[in-house]
This record gives structure tokens, sequence and C-alpha cells, in this order.
């Protein structure tokens, strides 16, 4: 499925729905049209979310905005079909009856909507400086974790300040659970003194929270665990109790600028961490592989306990980053992501997927001669992987045939449909209803 205008147009995230269809995220420059709605952009960005049923089929397409660039980060379904969307924005935003103003550069918001995409509320959270929301998992309860970052000193939803904890305050991670009314469970700020980022966070069978970063500090101190920077920047995950509280944090990383991406449970009390590492690095106990030249994918698993049980790059000649991970009901991952990200602005979308102990399984690439990017995965129950990317046109088919695709502006919101084998699926497929999606 393809959708675009004139500008660039980027799909950031997509989730696979019981029946078939999928609801999907991002952002759009001047217009975009999602069947027969043309949503028009009221700034210079503005976010959208759309479903799409098991044809592919548009459902309904909304977008939202203001003056400044606006986006959808991530999304969240929960067990009704209520839609949790995150993202960023400058300026002032609109949703629904609710428009937030950004007390800095940036802001971060979180926004339900119903099934039908109605606007039931929005918040905003952020300082004077540049603040965001990248990422949301859903609790079996309808509660939802938010996770992102924080500049000094901030606000979430106008009112309640976010802790600033001894040796914090300069860009920090924040960890926030809501109800599904928008109330405040408990709110976690992570970070030292230095530039910390944001990576990704799941949610574990017992509620507890796994979430990853990188840290630039010197060194951070997470509940009753000390993180010191061996290198530049260094990968950091932390293990959070149902309560929020912090229960330990492992770092991984070398004299290169290292970063985590996104953490996926695995199901059995543990998480996978999967990043970039330049050179040499260690993560546990042992170095991670041989250098394959640039950044190179770090794929690791950690137990409930924080130790360290595997760790594996893979790579080539070229920069290569994972921008999202998904688990499959076999327990098997998929990453997806971009090589050379950090070239001459060209680079084509990845695939990677490995099975539950990192043995690799398939790859495939998509793109032609600009910069395509695979930016969301998601895996429903019978093993079909979706992924939407930000695409440039060229070839899309990620396995040995040739499906050129030309896009409508600089870039497109493309959304595609995989087998478990990694061939391309066909958009219909005949099937009953099934469970929730496996998402990380």
């Amino acid at each position: 499925m393809q959708f675009g205008g004139a500008d660039s147009d980027i799909g950031r995230t997509v989730v696979p729905l019981p029946d078939g269809g999928l609801v999907a995220g991002g952002f759009f420059g001047s217009t975009i049209t999602f069947g027969s709605t043309t949503l028009t952009s009221a700034g210079s960005d503005d976010a959208f979310i759309t479903r799409l049923d098991a044809s592919g089929d548009v459902v309904w397409a909304i977008g939202f905005g203001g003056t400044s660039s606006d986006l959808v980060a991530d999304l969240a379904v929960d067990a009704s079909g209520a839609i949790t969307a995150v993202g960023f924005f400058g300026n002032s935003l609109t949703i629904g009856s609710t428009t937030l103003t950004s007390a800095g550069s940036r802001d971060g918001f979180v926004a339900r909507f119903d099934a039908n995409g109605n606007a039931q509320w929005a918040l905003r959270f952020g300082g004077t400086a540049v603040d965001s929301a990248l990422s949301v998992v859903p609790a079996a309860n309808g509660d939802v974790i938010v996770g992102g970052f924080v500049d000094n000193a901030a606000t979430f939803a106008s009112s309640v300040s976010v802790p600033v904890g001894a040796g914090q305050g300069s860009r920090d991670l924040i960890v926030v659970r809501l109800t599904s009314a928008g109330g405040i469970v408990f709110l976690e700020r992570l970070g030292g003194t230095g530039i910390d980022g944001f990576g990704g966070l799941d949610i574990g069978p017992s509620e507890e929270v796994f979430v990853g970063g990188n840290f630039a500090s010197p060194t951070v101190a997470i509940g009753s665990s000390t993180l010191v920077n061996v290198g530049n920047i260094d990968l950091l995950l932390a293990k959070l109790g149902a309560d929020g509280v912090p229960l330990w944090a492992t770092s991984c990383g070398g004299a290169g600028a290292d970063g985590l991406l996104d953490v996926t449970v695995d199901g059995a009390g543990g998480v996978y961490l999967f990043g970039e590492v330049e050179g040499a690095a260690v993560c546990g106990a042992g170095a991670v592989g041989t250098p394959q030249g640039g950044a190179d994918l770090l794929v690791a698993r950690v137990d409930g306990n924080g130790t360290v049980t595997w760790a594996q790059r893979h790579g080539g000649a070229l920069d290569e980053a994972a921008r999202q991970s998904a688990r499959g009901p076999d327990g098997g991952l998929v990453l997806a992501g971009a090589t050379d990200i950090a070239g001459s602005g060209t680079g084509d979308a990845f695939l990677v997927a490995v099975g539950p102990d990192g043995t690799l399984r398939w790859t495939g690439t998509m793109g032609g001669s600009g910069y395509d990017i695979a930016q969301g995965v998601a895996i429903d129950a019978e093993g079909y992987v979706f992924v939407t990317l930000r695409f440039e046109g060229g070839d899309l088919d990620p396995g040995t045939a040739d499906l050129q695709v030309t896009t409508a502006g600089l870039s497109d919101v493309v959304v595609v449909t995989l087998t478990p084998d990694g061939s391309l699926a066909p958009i219909v497929r005949p099937r009953p209803p099934v469970a929730p999606a496996y998402t990380g």
C-alpha cells in the first residue's frame, strides 16, 4: 500500500489488528491522500493516523498539527480497539477539541483515539528546550507505558513536575504509565549529568518495564546500579518494576558512539536489545563479534536479572542501524532499519530476521538510488510481518524479484506485508480473526 503527495511523507509505525487490518502513523507535508480522504497540512509537517482493512482499503484517515513540524512516532492499540499515539510538536498542536501549546522549541504529546479515529483526550510534556515522546506500549488493563526524553526542567500534562534526581538535569530518559483516561500512575526519569537519549521500551509478563537508550554522561545511577561510560556514547538497559521503581540496569559499548534503538521482551522474563556499535565493543562479560565496518547491528538477550546471555553483531562495509523490532509467535525476531544512514543521504531499507537464539534466518533490502528507511515493523499472531517505510522509489521486493515503485513526491508512505519467510505477501489473504499482534 502506497500513499503520498508532492512533498516528503513518512510512515513511522504500524500495528496489525486482530481482523487482519492495520493502523499506521507518521507525518506528511502539504497534502496526502488515503483512499477518498485528502489531508492538508496546517504547517510545515502534520501528523497522520490511518486504519486499513484486511484488503488494504482505507477505513479512515485523520491528520492533526499546527504551524510547525508535528509527527506521530509510535502507536499502541488496546483490546477495545482504542489507539494511543505519541510523538512531538512545535508551537501548538490541535487534536480534536484540545489545543496543546509547547513550552519550548519542541514538546512531546500523548493522545488517545477510539477505534473510529475520534479524539478522546490529548496531553503534552516538556520544558523550554527539546522534548519528545517516542514509544508507547499497551498494558493488559488498558493503561499505556510511554517513553521519550526531556531536556532540563519539564512538566507533564502542564502541571506535574518531572522529577530531577541527584546527578540528573540535562537530557534524560522519561518513562510514564498512564491510565486509559490519561491519569499518571508513575513517572520515572533516568539519566546522568550529560546528554542521554531514549531508545525503546516494552512491558513484560508481570507488568515490569524494560527501557533502553544511550548515555554520554560519565556515569548514570539507576536504582542501585551505577553505569560507567567506557567510550563516547554507550548503550543502557534498565528494568523497572510494575510500580515504576528501578530494579537494575546494565550497559554495553566501546570507544565509539554506540546506541540502543529498541527493546523487545522475550516472553520468558528476559528482553532483547537492538542497537548499533562502532568498532570493538563489550556487552556483558564478552566482546561483541568482529567489527564489519562502520556501525554494525547489535542484537543481544538479557535475562530477567540483568545478565547478558548472548550478544551478536551483524553488518557489512556500510553503516547499519535498526529503527524498530518485533517478536513473532515462535519467538523469532525481525529488525527493521537502514544501511548507511550516516552516509551521503543515500541508503536502503533493510530487514533482518533472527531466531530466539540470535541465529540468522533471512535478510532483505528495499530501495533505489535515494534514501529509503524501514521505520516500523510488527508481526501478527500468524507470523506475517508488517513494515512501514520512508520510500523514495526503487525495488520494493526484499527478495530476489523486482517490484519497481515510483513515488508521488520526494518520499511516500509505503506499508508492506511479508510472509513469515520474508517474501511479499498478497494484500488479501483469507484468514479468520486472530489474537492481538506481537509487537515490540
